[in-house]
C-alpha cells in the first residue's frame, strides 16, 4: 500500500498511489488531514467490487434497513425534496431533454413494475408535471381557466383508467417545449396524428365542409 502523503492542496491516494487534488477525495473529519485515505475513484471502484461479490447480501441488508426505517426514509426524502425542490426539478429537466429517448425508456421500465396500482397513476402524473416544469398548483390553475374542459373540443375528459376518468393531458410544442394548454385524450391524439401540422388540419376542415355541402345538396335533390 502506498505511503500516505498530504500537501496543502494535494494528497496521495493510499490505493492507487497517485497524487491528486484534495477535491478528488471525500471529506473525513475524523482523519487528521480532513479527507479520506482513498480517492473518490478508488473508493467507487472498491464499492463496485464489493457489491459484485456480495450482491445478495447487500440487497438483503438494504431491504432490512428500509423495512425498519420506513417513516425515517420517507421523512428524509420529503425534507430533502422540500429544501431542494428547484434544484431537483432543474436537474431532471436537463437530464430529460439531454436524452429524452433514454429517459423515457428508463421511466417505462420503472413504471412497468408497479403498473395497475394507484401509485402507478400518481407517479405518471408527477413525472408529466415535472417534465413540463409544472407544479400541481399551476396545473390546477390552467384547469380552472379552461373551466375544467379540453381547450379544443370544450368537453371534459372521457377516457377512463380502472373505472376512473383520467385528467386532461398537458399539450406542448415538441420543438420548443412550450406548454399550449390542457387537452382531452382524443384531441391530444388527433394533433399527434397530424404532427401538429396546421396545413393538414386546414385541409381536413375543407374536406369535411365540402363533404357536408355535397351531402346537403344531395338531400335537397331527393326532397
Amino acid at each position: 500500500m502506498a505511503k500516505r502523503k498530504s500537501k496543502e492542496n494535494k494528497a496521495v491516494c493510499s490505493a492507487c498511489g497517485q497524487e491528486k487534488s484534495r477535491d478528488e477525495f471525500y471529506v473525513d473529519l475524523a482523519r487528521r488531514d480532513g479527507i479520506t485515505s482513498q480517492c473518490k475513484a478508488c473508493r467507487s471502484a472498491g464499492r463496485k467490487r464489493y457489491y459484485a461479490a456480495n450482491k445478495e447480501k447487500v440487497k438483503a441488508r438494504v431491504k432490512a434497513y428500509a423495512a425498519r426505517n420506513k417513516k425515517k426514509i420517507s421523512d428524509n426524502k420529503k425534507n430533502y425534496y422540500r429544501d431542494n425542490c428547484d434544484v431537483i426539478k432543474e436537474k431532471h429537466k436537463v437530464r430529460y431533454w439531454k436524452n429524452p429517448e433514454k429517459a423515457r425508456l428508463i421511466s417505462k421500465k420503472s413504471l412497468e413494475k408497479i403498473k395497475g396500482t394507484v401509485k402507478y397513476q400518481t407517479k405518471i402524473r408527477k413525472q408529466v408535471l415535472l417534465r413540463f416544469d409544472l407544479t400541481v398548483e399551476q396545473y390546477e390553475d390552467m384547469l380552472r381557466k379552461q373551466n375544467g374542459v379540453c381547450a379544443i373540443c370544450k368537453k371534459p375528459e372521457s377516457k377512463k383508467y380502472k373505472g376512473k376518468v383520467t385528467r386532461l393531458s398537458v399539450d406542448h410544442c415538441h420543438k420548443t417545449g412550450m406548454i399550449r394548454g390542457l387537452l382531452c385524450n382524443n384531441c391530444n391524439k388527433a394533433l399527434g396524428n397530424v404532427f401538429d401540422n396546421v396545413e393538414i388540419l386546414q385541409e381536413m376542415v375543407r374536406y369535411l365542409k365540402n363533404a357536408k355541402e355535397k351531402e346537403t345538396a344531395r338531400e335537397s335533390t331527393v326532397a
